[in-house]
């Protein structure tokens, strides 16, 4: 059993400033200090003409940033679930974090943040997290908000947090009261970041559930780990369908990185080990001005598959975690041919200083509802060293040559892999779908070719090591080609 060290509860924050009412989530932490993110008082940011830019990190006053610390409303949600408590606060410390600002600059630079105009976004106030306090009538106990804040970060140093893991999000969907403490249930889709100080999760959560508190689950214990810092995402004008989360250990760990608290950590051995092993299959592929993800599929003859769509020049590079590999294109499909691979041979030199692992294909149709997982390297570029990220969703739509699903699936992630439960390959991701005559796309609906359909062409060419094998493959059936170019958005 894991030692409850600190309490964390989710509760709707309000704000009364110019005649409006603005609400977000927020974190209760010991029923003494709320934390959140700077969302609700972005109004009042803009007004005072801060400079956020120039702003020295570590642990400050409020009036920083205001002419007086604004008061705020915290509403409650009781153990009943039928009534609410409604207190007073005010804001009494402002954090800023300098390992969050210099991710934002490095891995969140092309990233629109709430809106998806880049020209009016608000960024730079990620990273600033307020303090509220109900004992303001007596200036608060800087000594109680840092044991709180490093109980904090302790408790969440009890988990070692990886793509897979199972999260949940407590929130308070638009700032509405009626929706207050919400729960949503998803998986850790990436970690990455300075010191892995922002998570990405596919929990669905909506536009007022900033600030809410994300939980890890450990036996019957809900271990805070984090906070929501935006819903609504977009990477290069497309919306992203991501959750992206502040860690309480990197987060807080800048000022509060001594301490005498002695608390075990927790191993890893409840996470799944078979999505672990999926990492090993798959590297980013960069090729010219493209880049996407490929697939190992024989490791001793160094070959890989990928999307035909994002190989521009004949000398792709893989990337797999500090390794760089060279490879050539020895098969292409055709520009708008249904089956849309490409076959790589990688030099075996490189791939043979990794552990990299061959996928292990799956010949069986997949049925309506089964559990899948997406991997792929969407978002972040290569100067990032990014890590592959995992969604998780189930089978919506299946025929001969279309697999669909709920994953969420964006840009990079072409040539990546849709998994069974048991880490068997049962598709090869190639596009999501968007909105006629618009450029709005859904990651949520994605289409992938069926392992089930080509694997036997797979399997044969594995063993002839015969590249006109895929020529079966090419085809101009037009019913199948109408099915695949509808609401079609290559990624």
């Amino acid at each position: 059993m894991i030692p409850s060290i600190i309490n964390v509860q989710s509760v709707l924050v309000e704000h009364a400033y110019g005649g409006k009412v603005y609400a977000n989530s927020g974190c209760l932490i010991d029923n003494k200090f709320i934390l959140i993110t700077a969302n609700v008082l972005v109004p009042l940011l803009n007004e005072s003409k801060s400079d956020l830019r120039s702003i020295p990190f570590g642990l400050l006053n409020p009036l920083r940033f205001f002419d007086k610390p604004p008061k705020l409303t915290i509403i409650i949600k009781n153990e009943d679930s039928r009534s609410h408590q409604y207190k007073e606060a005010l804001v009494v410390a402002a954090y800023v974090s300098e390992i969050t600002k210099k991710s934002v600059s490095k891995y969140l630079y092309d990233w629109a943040i709430d809106v998806d105009d880049k020209e009016d976004q608000l960024k730079e106030s990620i990273p600033i997290f307020f303090i509220a306090s109900f004992n303001f009538k007596n200036a608060p106990n800087a000594n109680e908000l840092l044991d709180c804040l490093k109980r904090l970060k302790l408790q969440s140093l009890q988990t070692t947090l990886s793509a897979g893991n199972k999260v949940c999000i407590e929130s308070t969907p638009f700032g509405n009261r009626h929706f207050l403490r919400s729960h949503s249930r998803g998986i850790i889709s990436n970690v990455t970041g300075e010191n892995d100080c922002f998570l990405l999760t596919d929990v669905p959560v909506a536009p007022g559930s900033e600030g809410s508190p994300v939980y890890t689950k450990f036996g019957n214990d809900e271990i805070p780990i984090g906070m929501v810092l935006s819903c609504m995402s977009w990477w290069k004008g497309e919306w992203i369908g991501l959750t992206l989360v502040a860690s309480f250990k990197s987060v807080f760990n800048e000022i509060l990185s001594n301490t005498t608290f002695k608390i075990p950590l927790i191993s890893e051995a409840h996470m799944n080990e078979t999505i672990k092993k999926l990492n090993t299959n798959v590297a980013q592929i960069t090729s010219g001005m493209f880049w996407g993800t490929a697939i190992l599929l024989n490791k001793e003859n160094g070959i890989f598959i990928t999307n035909s769509h994002v190989i521009e020049n004949d000398s792709p590079v893989l990337h797999y975690k500090e390794t760089n590999i060279k490879a050539t294109v020895i098969y292409k499909a055709k520009e708008n041919q249904i089956f849309d691979i490409a076959i790589l041979r990688a030099n075996q030199h490189d791939l043979d200083h990794t552990d990299m692992v061959s996928v292990k294909l799956s010949p069986k149709p997949m049925n309506l509802g089964d559990n899948v997982f997406a991997l792929g390297f969407p978002l972040f570029p290569r100067h990032t060293k990014p890590k592959a990220t995992l969604t998780n969703g189930h089978v919506s739509q299946v025929s001969k040559t279309m697999l669909k699903t709920t994953c969420t699936v964006l840009p990079g992630a072409s040539g990546g892999g849709i998994f069974d439960k048991n880490g068997e390959l049962v598709g090869i991701i190639v596009c999501n779908a968007k909105m006629e005559d618009s450029s709005t796309t859904y990651p949520r609906v994605n289409m992938a070719i069926p392992i089930s359909r080509i694997y036997d062409d797979l399997i044969e060419f594995l063993t002839k090591k015969d590249v006109t094998t895929f020529k079966k493959l090419e085809m101009n059936d037009i019913n199948v080609i109408r099915e695949w170019n509808f609401l079609k958005a290559n990624i």
